[in-house]
């Protein structure tokens, strides 16, 4: 007996895109916020706890997959400054976990999709775009967050319009 699938209410739909354009909107939170700042432990902590808050056992694995690329980078003895540089992130973890709130917030969120969604556009006119979409922000808060970093560390096969 095949089970018959059902149709999603407009809401359901809403809310399975709005998923899909979040995880594709963490790859550019990556690229954009993450990547250029690796050899900083908070900023690689920062995204290891997203990971974690948002599917515990994928963060898990990507956790564990770092640790293990780390050491295979160092050989069987891991270096002193590779042991802080663990350590560090161990401890930035454990505040932001302990903490509970998601790093990446709404603004960055709807910035990453602007921008993957719309490749060509200028930092000025994702800025426009998020003042109509959080009036609660000043356009100088807006033009802090959106930064510069958004238009240059991002690769253009992340800027693709995902698939629907």
């Amino acid at each position: 007996m095949k089970k018959r699938k059902r149709k999603l209410t407009e809401e359901e739909r809403q809310a399975a895109v709005r998923r899909v354009l979040t995880r594709s909107a963490k790859d550019v939170l990556y690229m954009w916020k993450i990547l250029p700042n690796r050899d900083n432990p908070r900023y690689v902590a920062k995204y290891l706890a997203q990971e974690i808050l948002d599917f515990p056992p994928d963060g898990a694995r990507k956790l564990r997959s770092f640790i293990e690329w780390r050491w295979s980078l160092c050989g069987h003895t891991l270096p002193e400054n590779d042991r802080r540089f663990l350590g560090q992130i161990l401890i930035a973890l454990g505040e932001y976990l302990l903490k509970g709130r998601p790093m990446f917030d709404d603004v960055d969120i709807d910035a990453a999709n602007i921008k993957r969604l719309q490749p060509h556009i200028t930092n000025s006119e994702i800025v426009s775009k998020l003042k109509k979409l959080h009036p609660n922000f000043t356009k100088d808060a807006l033009e802090k967050r959106v930064g510069r970093g958004l238009l240059k560390n991002i690769p253009k096969e992340y800027l693709e319009p995902p698939a629907l």
